[in-house]
């Protein structure tokens, strides 16, 4: 009984060991069920503490979106509410035809159509930090080539390339 048992359990821990997958299948997989995704919401808290300060700020993002097939501007529309220090500070909302700014600390906003304001709504969209694994239709969630010309992707300066 014993030499059966053993044997039993030499081959679970082979097995187990066989199936195990590295981080990047792990990651791989991960990101094509996100892209299967067609509409949702999320949270995401992104924490920040600045060199010569003590403190970290966190900044809160609420988003409900649904992914568009034909959108040069955007993956998804989306409305986002962004929270800093706790209290509502900025929504945004694209439709896929308009761009929208909510500020709160005066209850102003601007209006921005997609025919007449192109570059200003690109710009507004990334400010709206989207979660890209989420809401692209195609984006990796690896870096891929174009990322590399945006400078704001880029963590290694100059310096480090010598």
């Amino acid at each position: 009984m014993k030499k059966y048992s053993l044997f039993l359990l030499i081959a679970l821990f082979l097995s187990g060991s066989a199936m195990t997958q590295d981080a990047v299948s792990i990651l791989k997989k991960a990101e094509a069920f996100c892209k299967t995704i067609q509409w949702g919401s999320y949270e995401m808290d992104v924490t920040f503490k600045g060199l010569m300060s003590t403190d970290t700020t966190i900044t809160k993002y609420n988003c409900q979106y649904t992914k568009l097939e034909v959108d040069s501007l955007s993956p998804a529309s989306f409305f986002v509410e962004r929270y800093w220090q706790q209290k509502l500070s900025h929504s945004y909302i694209y439709s896929g035809e308009d761009f929208i700014y909510l500020f709160a600390r005066d209850s102003t906003g601007n209006i921005l159509n997609r025919e007449s304001w192109p570059t200003e709504i690109k710009k507004g969209i990334k400010e709206s930090e989207l979660f890209r694994p989420l809401t692209a239709r195609t984006k990796p969630v690896f870096f891929s080539g174009e990322d590399f010309n945006d400078a704001s992707n880029l963590f290694i300066t100059e310096k480090m390339k010598k």
